[in-house]
């Protein structure tokens, strides 16, 4: 018995990418600008009342817009960062998180922002705020 056997082969493609296509794809790979974050706070609060802190987003000098900014605090019975809220850059790339401090301590903060496909992450300063009654 002969059994007849048909393939379908289709010819692959052996063009190269150009190198314009290459260097696109370099670009695009490589395309997230270094950021900078800073932060601000007072040194000194009250228990029971809400501070601020401050700062600014940029990259390559100029204020980031619109990006979400989250404000943590630096848990010292376990190192590990916790998010207490987010905030959100204005035009210049300013931010204002407000942060409501119970206790009497000394507390540790930072701001960090995630970046995204066009800014990279970034991690703040660390600041200190002693709360007092």
């Amino acid at each position: 018995m002969l059994t007849l056997c048909v393939l379908n082969v289709a010819a692959a493609s052996t063009s190269k990418p150009t190198i314009a296509a290459r260097d696109a794809y370099i670009k695009d790979a490589t395309a997230q600008q270094p950021t900078t974050i800073a932060i601000t706070a007072p040194t000194q609060a009250k228990a029971n009342v809400s501070v601020y802190a401050n700062g600014t987003l940029t990259a390559g000098g100029k204020g980031i817009a619109g990006a979400v900014v989250h404000l943590q605090w630096l848990d010292l019975t376990t190192g590990n960062w916790t998010t207490l809220s987010d905030g959100k850059t204005g035009d210049g790339g300013q931010f204002s998180v407000p942060v409501f401090l119970y206790f009497t301590a000394e507390y540790t903060f930072r701001v960090t922002y995630d970046g995204d496909s066009r800014y990279a992450p970034s991690v703040s300063n660390e600041v200190m705020v002693t709360v007092t009654r």
